[in-house]
């Protein structure tokens, strides 16, 4: 027992772990206001001064036509790379919340969103290069694929 009270004070030196100082309103009211500016930083597309073209960030890079269209080819072959593995997932999470176990069930969600994930953004770059615009909303690339203003 001797062992466990020495790891104890030696984790309590490091982390906080007294209820009084984490659990009350102002901590709370703090750690609710960082994490809304960071979720809104992480969410809202940074305005620069200067817009340039897609022409010019091209000449920029360094870019050719034959470049955009080799990457646009590259990902379209993740997207159909990662459509594939979501749906092993789908079928594997599936099978393990119809076996009722629900740790392979959760895991296998989550695996599976981060693969829709990677198959939005891959989806969401080969737009944008299709396009040749730069700075499209998530928004403007959802109206404009499965949206109601999809044509």
């Amino acid at each position: 027992m001797g062992i466990f009270r020495g790891i104890g004070r030696y984790v309590t030196t490091i982390y906080d772990v007294r209820a009084d100082k984490w659990l009350n309103l102002g901590y709370m009211k703090n750690s609710l206001a960082r994490s809304t500016r960071l979720l809104d930083e992480a969410i809202k597309p940074q305005s620069t001064e200067a817009q340039e073209t897609f022409d010019e960030a091209m000449t920029q890079r360094g870019m050719t036509q034959a470049d955009i269209d080799n990457q646009i080819q590259q990902f379209t072959k993740m997207i159909w790379i990662y459509v594939f593995i979501t749906l092993s997932l789908f079928s594997y999470t599936l099978s393990k919340g119809l076996a009722e176990e629900w740790f392979g069930l959760i895991m296998g969600i989550g695996l599976t969103l981060f693969c829709g994930a990677h198959i939005f953004r891959y989806h969401y770059w080969r737009y944008l290069l299709i396009r040749r615009e730069l700075g499209r909303t998530p928004k403007e690339w959802f109206n404009d694929t499965v949206g109601p203003h999809h044509e």
